[in-house]
């Protein structure tokens, strides 16, 4: 029988194969033409069952569907905006209770500002390593928020590596030349965009609200508040957020 730390340890590295298989899948969904790049209400419906499809597995192994559906509601209500589904989720986080749990979420929001107080670059993986190695030994923590830790961790650590890798892939699919559009600004993380490192991390702060869609519940997105649903948040957010070029 696996130990609690095993199974948060599965968690993070599942979360991280699971987000980026997602991507990948997506991105080539758009190269096949098998999903269109055009913004309209009809297509966000395929890409949202598109998406179903490639998570039923996961969907139905981790009972989650309910989840799912609230995620994907969410999507459909701020279709014209995906900066208002991501600046709804930062509202989301918030309004959380003051607790050790949001401070371990506080951290990892705040590297995705992707500079400190003193203009130095922050390092966002040693970031999550320690938010993650700190909540495993935490007794004042429930097994679900650990577990729910465990997933956006590794959501953002498999994000960091994904857009690092492929973001300029992105970028020609959208045809893109240099700068991304501003991600929330008031309602969300201040973000640079104006070299790769920026526009990495503003992919990853769009993974992680979709991750705090999904995992952390609230005020603002009631009902979610699982594991699961921070790795298909994330995911879908994701997707989204590229596709909203």
């Amino acid at each position: 029988m696996s130990t609690l730390s095993e199974e948060l340890d599965a968690i993070r590295t599942n979360s991280y194969t699971m987000h980026n298989d997602y991507m990948q899948a997506a991105y080539n969904a758009y190269v096949s033409n098998d999903l269109s790049t055009a913004y309209t209400l009809t297509n966000l419906n395929s890409q949202l069952t598109w998406s179903e499809n490639f998570l039923s597995d996961y969907i139905t192994e981790n009972s989650v569907q309910s989840e799912w559906t609230s995620i994907k509601n969410d999507a459909i209500n701020n279709y014209n905006s995906s900066n208002l589904a991501i600046t709804n989720s930062f509202l989301n986080y918030q309004g959380l209770s003051t607790s050790d749990y949001k401070n371990y979420l506080s951290e990892i929001v705040n590297a995705l500002e992707g500079i400190d107080a003193q203009g130095e670059s922050i390092d966002f993986l040693a970031v999550c390593a320690n938010v993650y190695n700190n909540m495993k030994t935490d007794n004042n923590l429930s097994v679900t928020e650990k577990e729910i830790l465990a997933a956006i961790v590794g959501v953002a650590e498999g994000s960091y590596a994904y857009w690092d890798n492929n973001v300029e892939a992105w970028m020609q699919l959208a045809s893109i030349p240099a700068n991304l559009p501003n991600l929330p600004q008031n309602g969300g993380p201040t973000l640079r965009l104006s070299q790769k490192e920026g526009q990495v991390i503003g992919f990853v702060a769009a993974d992680c609200m979709g991750a705090l869609d999904g995992g952390a519940a609230g005020s603002v997105l009631p009902g979610v508040g699982t594991a699961a649903g921070a790795v298909m948040g994330a995911a879908l957010y994701s997707g989204l957020t590229a596709w909203f070029w």
